[in-house]
């Protein structure tokens, strides 16, 4: 379409949702000129996306002139019932004169015998089809015969079997199109459609004998056909009449007829995985089908088709035990995990426990296989998994097996993948330094071109994650220039990209180092862009990260309250998503708002808990944080405990000094340095802060700079 219909800058998701609420546009639009009826057939049939169409459509048509109606058998239960707009029919059976008005259609207003038409009401039990089928199977089968403008016995009706059930209804009338019965066979062995290309290709007959045996199954009514030859296409007319076809035939022709449709669908340009793996399943052909299977999901899930994804890989794991090789049964094994697991991730989120089932399972068969570059994307995801849920001696050591593997195996970019995790996992885990020497290392030996082929095994770009986490370390580290750069860095590296998770990514990183400086504009503007693209996009997991920095530059803005509301709806949203990683970083979030909210008590009581979660997870990155929160609690009490406040702070410096944190040294000594000069001890507290300030050489414009430079002079 060239420039005047640009690609879309979409996630696969957000793409799906905007083409389904297209195709409800169009029939909305079209119903502002007219009246419109819609109808959905076999709803019990429906597939998840277009059970979405149908879903969005029943919620459009209240406000407008659309009559919408959708059958089903009682099997399927409708999710919108309870609207007001619906109402629920139950069909029940036809009535003996609405059976007996139906029979005379059938025969065109031609009058049968009563005692034949009583005995089709009768047999028919006023099941619709029922009644059409039998109507046609007698008048067929030779028992009457039509003479004078009416049908005539031509014998004794006990003399004629007439099928008891509507399966042998459609039986008698295939039995008595013996020659053309293989046709129908064919057919529905391909499905309920099927074109006549395909047809022609699977069948023995000529083209003259091929289309004369369409004609009279046209003619039966138990085909329909749009378009002529070869470009036709037929339609059973019920799906039973094709179920009876198919179970006309003997499993092994089954088998050849299933065989022959896949090879000449896979010889066709655009056939869908799934159709293949589907006959090949159905030809008892588990080597050809399971990695069909795998290559259907693999294809759902790129396209955020998640339902259909974990169907097909759920189809492919239920073949295994027919396949002969135990190396490539245990490959494929692991690949239909994996790729139900990236399913999982999307719907139910990284800390399920399907998620965990699904790489435990994979993870099994690693030791068995041997193979390095197997293992490698799962290694990958457990990682992550295992990181997500804040585990992170766990997630380290599955990081570190991975870098171990890709470089015995030479895979660059998994093992580029495992630096920038351990390189982050270090700052967590409160060893900023090393953490930041592997961060710069990662990011210069990044290359845009050759590393996005990461984003199909992780969701994420692995330079924006190691720049945007750089930004946390150089803040950490008290560098809050080189944050910024950092910070920005991520955020070009994304918008060049064109990859809307990691822009998402970047900006709620970036928002989150902003607001440690301080810059309340700064993570306003970053935070709400997040939202926006992530909302837009629809992944939810970076726009509740963001929530948090928000919240608190709510709070440091003047409106404390509201700023705590957002913190705590930020850390109920991610927890309902299994990550507990940062849950620490959330708490402190929270605790210096409700300080500005007047809560110490209530701080204090949670920093503890923080202490908790810290001890149990490893993250002690944010243990010296956590520590002056606490003391700066004890300090706020309406009868502030300075003795174990100032202890609090000793305490907090000792950590910071050993992990690095200069940012944290810098606070604490200003709290610190305030006490001791309310307390008179005014050189001490010079002497305190002086050497920590002098330290710094770069980020003046900061508040914490200018605060501390502000206390020195007033100290001098």
């Amino acid at each position: 379409t060239g420039s005047r219909y640009p690609a879309l800058n979409l996630s696969a998701q957000k793409q799906k949702e905007e083409t389904l609420a297209a195709l409800c546009e169009l029939a909305m639009g079209a119903a502002g000129e007219q009246p419109v009826l819609i109808t959905f057939e076999d709803v019990h049939w429906i597939d998840p996306t277009s059970q979405g169409v149908l879903d969005l459509l029943v919620a459009a048509t209240a406000r407008q002139r659309v009559l919408m109606v959708v059958t089903y058998r009682p099997e399927y239960t409708p999710p919108w019932s309870g609207f007001d707009h619906i109402m629920l029919l139950t069909l029940t059976r036809l009535a003996r004169r609405q059976a007996a008005a139906m029979v005379e259609r059938v025969t065109g207003g031609v009058p049968l015998p009563q005692e034949v038409l009583g005995l089709i009401v009768a047999k028919t039990d006023g099941v619709p089809l029922f009644v059409e089928e039998l109507t046609k199977t007698v008048i067929e089968s030779g028992l009457v015969i039509r003479a004078n403008g009416a049908y005539a016995l031509t014998g004794p009706v006990t003399d004629f079997a007439i099928p008891s059930t509507l399966h042998d209804s459609l039986m008698a009338r295939l039995d008595r199109l013996a020659p053309v019965r293989e046709v129908a066979q064919i057919g529905a062995c391909i499905g309920r459609e099927f074109s006549h290309a395909l047809l022609a290709a699977i069948s023995p007959m000529t083209d003259y004998a091929l289309n004369d045996a369409l004609q009279q199954l046209i003619a039966s009514e138990l085909l329909f056909a749009v378009g002529t030859p070869p470009e036709a296409t037929y339609t059973f007319k019920h799906a039973l009449v094709q179920d009876a076809a198919y179970e006309s035939l003997l499993r092994r022709r089954r088998r050849e007829l299933h065989f022959a449709i896949a090879q000449n669908l896979s010889n066709m340009q655009g056939t869908e995985p799934a159709l293949l793996a589907s006959h090949y399943t159905k030809a008892e052909m588990p080597e050809q089908a399971v990695p069909k299977w795998l290559e259907a999901g693999q294809k759902a899930l790129a396209a955020t088709h998640y339902s259909e994804s974990i169907a097909h890989a759920q189809a492919g794991l239920s073949l295994l035990d027919a396949l002969s090789s135990p190396r490539d049964r245990a490959v494929l094994e692991i690949s239909l995990h994996t790729c139900l697991a990236f399913n999982y991730v999307a719907t139910r989120g990284y800390g399920s426990e399907e998620v965990r089932v699904s790489y435990g399972r994979a993870e099994e068969l690693l030791p068995e296989l041997g193979d390095d570059r197997v293992a490698l994307p799962v290694l990958l995801g457990i990682g992550i998994f295992h990181w997500l849920r804040a585990d992170f001696p766990l997630s380290m050591k599955y990081f570190q097996n991975l870098l171990n593997r890709a470089e015995r195996a030479g895979d660059d970019l998994m093992a580029f993948a495992a630096r920038s995790e351990i390189a982050t996992i270090q700052l967590w885990t409160g060893t900023p330094v090393q953490g930041k020497k592997l961060l710069l290392q990662v990011l210069d030996d990044y290359d845009p071109s050759k590393h996005v082929a990461l984003t199909s095994k992780s969701t994420q770009d692995y330079g924006v994650f190691a720049a945007s986490h750089g930004a946390l370390t150089e803040n950490f580290l008290g560098y809050f220039d080189s944050a910024r750069k950092m910070a920005e860095r991520g955020i070009s590296i994304a918008r060049e990209a064109k990859h809307p998770f990691s822009i998402g990514m970047a900006l709620s990183v970036a928002s989150c180092a902003a607001i440690e400086r301080g810059e309340i504009a700064t993570t306003f503007a970053l935070a709400s862009e997040c939202i926006n693209i992530c909302e837009e996009q629809g992944f939810p997991f970076y726009a509740d990260w963001s929530r948090a920095p928000k919240g608190l530059a709510a709070a440091l803005e003047g409106r404390p309250e509201a700023g705590v509301i957002e913190i705590e709806r930020a850390i109920a949203a991610l927890e309902s998503l299994g990550s507990l990683q940062s849950r620490p970083m959330l708490g402190i979030y929270w605790a210096e708002a409700m300080l500005l909210a007047d809560r110490p008590e209530e701080v204090y009581e949670t920093m503890r808990w923080n202490l908790n979660l810290i001890e149990r997870y490893g993250e002690f990155g944010f243990l010296s944080p956590t520590r002056l929160m606490m003391a700066r609690a004890l300090l706020d009490y309406p009868d502030p405990n300075t003795k174990e406040a100032e202890a609090e702070l000793h305490r907090c410096l000792d950590c910071a000094r050993d992990q690095g944190g200069k940012m944290i040294e810098l606070r604490a000594g200003i709290s610190l340095a305030r006490l001791w000069q309310t307390q008179g001890k005014t050189q001490k507290a010079h002497d305190l802060l002086k050497p920590v300030y002098d330290w710094f050489t770069e980020g003046f414009d900061t508040p914490d700079l200018k605060e501390a430079k502000a206390l020195l002079q007033a100290m001098h």
